[in-house]
């Protein structure tokens, strides 16, 4: 794997489902409108106001900031090669002679009857070179990456339309799994401190307007 700063030519290149910003943008303002409504209201001078106003503007540039990068997310295949741009701007570059395996499989989603595609493309060891999740490609921007993958490599994509469990996905092709994922204690502790960080935030804003904070 390697990093490239070319611009390549590609065959096709796909972005994420654009219904994800939707939902971001949803998500924020049911967060940020209660949230900042309520500091604006508990304002009671010009000094407190501005700050609840400046921590506003803030969190705007920060979701304008998150926006920008989602932007930037893409896999495209060329040639010779996968790009890769993820989220956090790392980019990297795949030659499609290490392709071996590629396979498209239906996973059930988390606590739910409903399945959605993953893409799995693999080298001779069984490594992952590239793994594409229905939850942020649509469908169609799986089997176009595959398509060119398996036309520009000469293997044939394995379809497997009986869906599996999140866990027997991960035993049966081991080593696809990110670092974050079976690490349900993560997701805990990540949710925990947000939590905390959100609390700290109200209750600085509550002691910095003079707000009694009960501690009965």
């Amino acid at each position: 794997m390697e990093r490239s700063a070319e611009t390549p030519a590609f065959i096709v290149k796909v972005s994420p489902r654009r219904s994800l910003v939707r939902n971001g943008v949803l998500s924020y303002a049911l967060l940020s409108l209660p949230l900042f409504g309520a500091l604006y209201f508990l304002s009671t001078s010009s000094t407190v106001w501005l700050t609840a106003l400046g921590m506003h503007m803030f969190s705007l540039v920060a979701a304008a900031a998150v926006y920008l990068r989602f932007t930037r997310v893409f896999i495209g295949v060329t040639s010779t090669a996968i790009h890769e741009r993820g989220f956090l701007g790392r980019s990297r570059v795949m030659q499609l002679s290490e392709v071996v395996h590629a396979t498209l499989v239906y996973t059930y989603r988390s606590s739910s009857t409903e399945t959605m595609p993953q893409l799995l493309v693999r080298c001779a060891d069984h490594r992952r070179v590239l793994r594409m999740r229905g939850m942020f490609w649509s469908e169609t921007n799986l089997r176009a990456i595959a398509s060119a993958i398996t036309a520009s490599s000469d293997i044939r994509l394995e379809e497997r339309r009986e869906p599996l469990t999140a866990s027997a996905f991960f035993t049966e092709y081991p080593g696809s799994a990110y670092w974050f994922e079976n690490r349900p204690a993560l997701v805990v502790v990540a949710g925990f401190v947000i939590l905390l960080v959100v609390l700290g935030v109200v209750l600085g804003f509550m002691a910095l307007a003079g707000i009694p904070i009960d501690r009965a």
